[in-house]
C-alpha cells in the first residue's frame, strides 16, 4: 500500500516501484494493488480476511464469487477476478466446487405472438391426419432451400493436420471474390426431388416460373397415384406467400 500512495493510484507505477525495492521477489499484478486498497477503504484492512477453510478455499471467497455469478450469469472467470481481486484460480476451484459450469445458448427461431398456439393447432392436425391415414405423411412434398456461399461453414474444432512438428497451416476465409447459390429440394415417400438452383434473390414471379414449368418435370418419375393425392409444403418465404404463388397453389 506504501507503493500505491507514492505512487497516487498509479498501479504501473506501484509495480514499478516495487519491483525496484524488492528486486528477488516475484512482481505482484498491478490489480493486486487495487484490491487491496479496495479492502483497506471497505474494511479498514489491507489484508485478506481469514475466515472458515472448506475444501481449501475461504468462504468469502466462496460467497464472493457465488454472489458474482449469481447477479452475472453471462460473466466469466476473469472478470469476476478482476473485479473481485481474488485470483483466477481461487475462482475456477470455487465454481467447479460448487458445480457451476458455463452452457452455451442454443439459437432458436425468433417467434411472434400466437405462433405457440398456432404451431400447436399445427401439430394437433397432423397427428389427427396420420392417425385417421398411415400414409398421409408419405403424400406430402417436403421442400425447402438453401442458400450455400463460398465461406461454407467451417468447424474449427474438428479440423486439424497430423505432423511430428507444427506445419504452421492456415486455412483461406474471407475470399474476396465471393459467389453464393440457392439451392431448392425435395421428399416425398422415399423419392428424393431435385436438386434445383433459384435465383440467388428468389422473387415471387421467380418461384411461380419455378412451380409452373420445372418443378413438374421433376416430378415425372412419381407415381401419378402418389401425385393425385399430394400436399406440398414450404415455408413462410415471402416469394411462397405472395398472392400470385398462392393463387396458383389454391387453383
Amino acid at each position: 500500500m506504501y507503493h500505491y500512495g507514492k505512487a497516487d493510484g498509479n498501479t504501473y507505477e506501484a509495480q514499478s516501484l516495487n519491483g525496484e525495492r524488492f528486486p528477488d521477489r516475484q512482481l505482484p499484478d498491478r490489480r493486486v494493488f487495487q484490491a487491496a486498497f479496495a479492502r483497506l477503504c471497505e474494511t479498514g484492512t489491507a489484508s485478506k480476511p481469514c475466515e472458515t477453510v472448506r475444501s481449501g478455499i475461504r468462504s468469502t471467497v466462496q460467497d464472493t464469487v457465488l454472489q458474482a455469478v449469481a447477479e452475472d450469469p453471462s460473466t466469466s472467470v476473469r472478470k469476476v477476478a478482476q473485479a473481485s481481486g481474488i485470483s483466477k484460480s481461487h475462482v475456477h476451484r470455487t465454481l467447479k466446487y460448487h458445480k457451476v459450469h458455463p452452457y452455451h445458448f442454443t439459437p432458436v427461431q425468433s417467434l411472434h405472438d400466437g405462433d405457440c398456439e398456432r404451431r400447436l393447432q399445427f401439430c394437433m392436425l397432423m397427428l389427427e391426419k396420420d392417425s385417421a391415414d398411415e400414409n398421409f405423411l408419405k403424400r406430402i412434398l417436403w421442400t425447402d432451400e438453401s442458400t450455400f456461399n463460398r465461406e461454407g461453414i467451417t468447424n474449427f474444432h474438428n479440423l486439424h493436420h497430423l505432423a511430428q512438428g507444427n506445419p504452421h497451416m492456415k486455412l483461406q476465409t474471407k475470399h474476396q471474390n465471393r459467389f453464393s447459390v440457392n439451392v431448392w429440394a425435395g421428399v416425398i415417400g422415399t423419392h428424393l426431388i431435385g436438386p434445383f438452383y433459384l435465383p440467388e434473390k428468389l422473387t415471387a414471379v421467380g418461384y411461380l416460373q419455378f412451380l409452373q414449368i420445372d418443378l413438374p418435370t421433376f416430378l415425372e418419375d412419381i407415381p401419378l397415384n402418389t401425385l393425385a393425392n399430394m400436399h406440398y409444403q414450404h415455408d413462410g418465404c415471402p416469394a411462397h406467400t405472395s398472392n400470385i404463388v398462392k393463387q396458383f397453389l389454391n387453383e
